[in-house]
């Protein structure tokens, strides 16, 4: 969207990275809330969204930020293979002043870096940190008063604090400078964790959610099955099934409810240059974009207006058919 429609804010933000003040993470596509999604694409969304922004900046982004800071344990092992460095955590511990080694279900690894809300609690929490502690702080981009808030926060603290020093410091650059320490595990972790809000609640429970979801499910186990076949049938010889997406013999339906809503297809070199299979775009690839693209939390809890979730559904439908025509092709190869 920034390459697109304001690269001006692009630029300057690598203006202040050049600098040394600032530091891309990396991110997943679309922004899902972990709890919709299987492994794979859990994992695909995390790579995907990566690329993407190593590709904007052109090196390689430092940590990785989490949708509404939702963490479960299989995590540190999608993260340890899209190369993560590390990422932020609400622990919910009190006493989390260091980032420290995070173990998964599974026992992958990888950097937690515990996360302080701000909303007031800053002055506090300096004034409990030990010696060397890092205190990570998060805000949304479009509220710029609770960055500034802070900046005040901490100017207050080091005039009232003449013999402790509070310093701004990258993530990056901490960890290089005094490490981590330590090591376990966290459980799941969101900033909603109350009934009425629930990280699993809010978006899942909702009947509209459910209907979402229904559609979200089957499209993820459409495309895990069409790679799994593409792939035997490779092995086997047969290498046509994957057509270029303008053979396809099923057109792609346009629904007129979703007109203004933003879709994949207003971003055409996301799947040309990350997706496309050598060098074209095909069944398989158009399945993968919109399945990755569809799987995005505000259809559902976060901002479920309902031409959104319109729009989710027809990607995920879309997503379903592409999957199935190349299995259907492929029966067919078979039976010839």
């Amino acid at each position: 969207s920034l390459q697109q429609c304001a690269p001006q804010v692009l630029e300057h933000a690598m203006t202040i990275h050049r600098r040394g003040q600032l530091n891309f993470t990396g991110t997943f596509y679309s922004e899902p809330v972990n709890v919709n999604m299987d492994g794979e694409t859990n994992y695909r969304c995390a790579w995907l969204g990566t690329r993407i922004v190593e590709d904007c900046i052109g090196e390689e982004t430092d940590g990785f930020y989490l949708q509404e800071r939702a963490y479960h344990s299989q995590l540190p092992w999608i993260l340890s293979h899209a190369n993560v460095s590390w990422v932020p955590v609400i622990t919910s511990a009190q006493d989390d002043w260091y980032p420290f080694s995070l173990i998964g279900s599974d026992g992958s690894r990888t950097v937690c870096v515990p996360i302080t809300r701000h909303g007031g609690e800053l002055l506090s929490r300096l004034e409990q940190a030990p010696g060397n502690s890092l205190l990570l702080i998060e805000e949304d981009y479009e509220i710029p008063q609770s960055f500034v808030s802070a900046y005040d926060d901490l100017v207050k603290f080091n005039a009232s604090h003449p013999d402790v020093e509070a310093k701004w410091i990258t993530v990056k650059d901490y960890i290089s400078k005094f490490g981590i320490k330590g090591e376990r595990s966290v459980g799941h972790g969101a900033k909603a964790r109350n009934l009425i809000s629930g990280t699993y609640s809010r978006w899942t429970a909702d009947p509209l959610d459910i209907i979402v979801q229904d559609f979200t499910n089957k499209a993820m186990e459409d495309f895990r099955a069409a790679r799994i076949f593409n792939a035997l049938l490779r092995r086997s010889g047969i290498t046509a099934c994957d057509i270029p997406i303008e053979e396809s013999a099923r057109p792609a339906e346009m629904d007129p409810v979703t007109w203004n809503i933003e879709r994949a297809d207003l971003y055409p070199s996301i799947e040309s240059r990350f997706l496309a299979r050598d060098g074209k775009i095909t069944l398989l690839s158009r399945a993968e974009n919109l399945l990755l693209w569809a799987v995005n939390s505000d259809a559902k809890g976060w901002y479920p207006l309902y031409e959104k979730r319109r729009e989710r559904m027809a990607s995920l439908s879309e997503s379903s058919s592409r999957s199935r025509e190349l299995i259907d092709l492929g029966l067919s190869a078979l039976a010839s």
